[in-house]
């Protein structure tokens, strides 16, 4: 669920951003992994998977086609790492699995709170923010699945 429209002064999750496009809370899911995360949109119904690598932060985009009742991936993770379920656990295997960029999930799956907010009406970079109060930009171009994650800000 979308948080409610308040009638308080826009809030830019960066310095500079006119507010044409205010920003919004949405809920998600959240995974981590040995080499990035995974998330999950609940407005946008997409996973994006964050991988770490050597020249920055990559974004892969899915949509989530997970249906109600498929089986998870049956993987025996090493002690302390988890394997993913559900809509996670379809894409990582779709990537590769634990052999994939990503690797194992280090954490459970949670349900978190993101902000978000476009940078402009012709812009393909939305600001959000994470639970933890830092701030990413991430670029998608439209009908592309892969697009960029950068660390903009951190908790004050």
């Amino acid at each position: 669920t979308t948080s409610d429209a308040t009638a308080e002064p826009c809030q830019p999750l960066v310095t500079g951003l006119d507010c044409s496009q205010p920003s919004q809370g949405i809920l998600g899911a959240q995974q981590l992994f040995q080499n990035g995360m995974m998330l999950w949109r609940e407005d946008t119904r997409q996973i994006w998977v964050i991988v770490h690598l050597e020249d920055g932060d990559q974004l892969w985009v899915f949509d989530d086609r997970y249906v109600e009742g498929e089986a998870d991936p049956t993987n025996t993770p090493p002690n302390t790492f988890f394997v993913p379920k559900r809509g996670f656990g379809k894409v990582w295997v779709e990537i590769g699995g634990q052999k994939s960029q990503l690797g194992w999930a280090t954490a459970p799956e949670s349900q978190i709170s993101l902000t978000i907010q476009p940078a402009g009406r012709v812009s393909y970079t939305t600001y959000i923010q994470m639970p933890d109060g830092v701030v990413y930009a991430v670029t998608a171009l439209p009908h592309q699945n892969k697009g960029w994650w950068v660390k903009v800000s951190t908790t004050s």
